[in-house]
Formats: C-alpha cells, structure tokens, sequence
C-alpha cells in the first residue's frame, strides 16, 4: 500500500479509538514528505527512516517522538498486511537524548511576587485585563489545568459554592471534576463578582484561540468592557 494512504488509515483509526492524535499525525505526515512520492509502504529504507529521525537539528527528546512515532505506525501497517516488516532501527541502537533541566520549584515568596506583579503589570500584546490575568495564573498554578482547559472555561463549568471546576473535552474527549482549595475557592468568588457576565459565558475571557492577536476589548477593573483595543 501507499505509505501515505496507509497513514491516512491509521491516523483515522487512531482518531476512531478516542485519541485526538494531533502531533504524532503531524509527525508521521512529515515523514510522508520526506519519502519519495507514492512510496510504498514496504519501500521505505531503514536509511531514510534514520535520516527523518535524525532530522537537521541537535539531538533532543523530539527523536524519540518521532521513533514511537513510526513503531506505532508499522505495528499498525504489519497487522493490516500493509507492510511485511518494519524499516525502523533497533530501539536500543538509537541515541538518548540530553537529560532536561531539573525542575525550578518557587518559593512561596516567589509565588507571592509573579501573582502580585500581574496586577500592575500586563504586556500589550495579550489582551486580558490585569484581574483577568491574575485569575488564570492563578487556576492554572491552583488547580493544575492546561492552559487550553483554563482558557475554554465558562461560567457553568465553575460551580462556585461546592468549589469545584468543570474540565470538558479534554485529552481524549474526557471531562473530568476538578475540586480547589478553599483559598482559590474565594478568589473564583471574587473574580466572578468582579466581571459580571461580560465574556458571553466565558469564565476568563472571549477567548479565540489566540494569544499574541488581540481581538477582543480590554474589561476595566470595575468589570465593564472600555471598547478600548489592546
């Protein structure tokens, strides 16, 4: 079968198992590219599997990526009878990568420093307002979520007098309940009153997607939007 065909039928079954399977489709569509045109699944050589994880960078822990990658493809393709064996280098042949940085833990006093300094102190190129700011820094650091799951809140999601968020459609498609600390508990009661109903149902803001592109209008400390753009 065509490689690119073959991935198509993957990515498609992978995404019909639950997985949104984003990065890894990405990847395996680059390798695509780097293959030469309707190549067959079987035609692919262990050299051109090495020079596509090789990539023209450094080494990092992105190699790794790709080579889980691609095994998880060619078990795919070998079972469907789409290949007969697989072009990838032994897993114990391929390099390690760096060891990361160790973890930078705050301090409290650091922590106290960040989330102060939010409020008199907000770059122009985002568009939330300081208090807006503030409260995100604060789920996120609070009650663990991504940073897409905190953005995507609403108002229904937060339920304000048992303390606990609502996290919808996260990595494959769950939602979960998220339950917060009695301090953050009382700053989500602040940072509601403060804003009022002004997102359309947002609980941070009307977010679209996008940070660095202002789009929306800047919400005065007092909760009402100025009309201002950032």
């Amino acid at each position: 079968m065509i490689l690119r065909d073959a991935v198509d039928h993957y990515v498609a079954w992978r995404r019909a198992h639950g997985a949104r399977f984003i990065t890894s489709a990405r990847t395996l569509y680059q390798f695509c590219d780097s293959c030469p045109d309707n190549a067959c699944c079987d035609a692919v050589t262990e050299s051109e599997v090495r020079r596509f994880l090789a990539g023209t960078g450094p080494l990092t822990r992105f190699r790794a990526n790709k080579y889980a990658a691609l095994a998880g493809f060619y078990r795919y393709a070998i079972s469907r009878g789409y290949a007969v064996a697989s072009p990838l280098p032994a897993a114990d042949e391929e390099p390690r990568a760096p060891r990361s940085a160790p973890s930078y833990i705050y301090s409290r006093e650091e922590l106290q420093r960040l989330f102060g300094g939010v409020r008199i102190s907000r770059k122009r190129a985002i568009r939330f307002d300081a208090e807006t700011f503030h409260m995100l820094l604060l789920i996120l650091y609070g009650a663990g979520l991504r940073t897409s799951e905190a953005l995507h809140l609403t108002m229904k999601d937060v339920d304000l007098a048992d303390a606990i968020l609502t996290v919808r459609d996260t990595k494959f498609y769950k939602s979960r309940l998220v339950p917060v600390a009695p301090q953050l508990a009382s700053a989500l009661r602040s940072y509601a009153g403060l804003r009022g109903d002004n997102y359309g149902g947002r609980f941070t803001d009307d977010y679209d997607g996008r940070w660095d592109r202002p789009s929306g209008p800047v919400v005065a400390r007092g909760g009402a939007p100025t009309g201002e753009r950032v």
